[in-house]
């Protein structure tokens, strides 16, 4: 994982997606710093982290419309879903 990376982690019992601020220390439990947000960051422990994308982004804005496409098509997949669901 590498500063700038865009990741996909556990964050208050849903995925997200953030940018790595600060790469995982090397504390006994490693910890990640990671943007989620305009000015929002946080310090998650490094097991949290599910994907490093190995997509590099050098600003935040990037990263904020990178995370709003993956919204938009997870609310798609969850329609279809409950559209199939509602037909069988």
């Amino acid at each position: 994982m590498q500063t700038g990376e865009l990741i996909v982690a556990r964050v208050r019992g849903r995925l997200t997606v953030g940018r790595c601020v600060a790469p995982p220390d090397t504390r006994p439990s490693p910890r990640v710093r990671i943007a989620v947000g305009r000015g929002r960051e946080m310090n998650i422990p490094a097991d949290r982290v599910v994907l490093a994308t190995g997509l590099i982004v050098s600003e935040q804005p990037e990263a904020d419309s990178f995370r709003q496409t993956c919204e938009e098509l997870a609310s798609e997949i969850e329609n279809g879903d409950s559209q199939e669901a509602h037909r069988q």
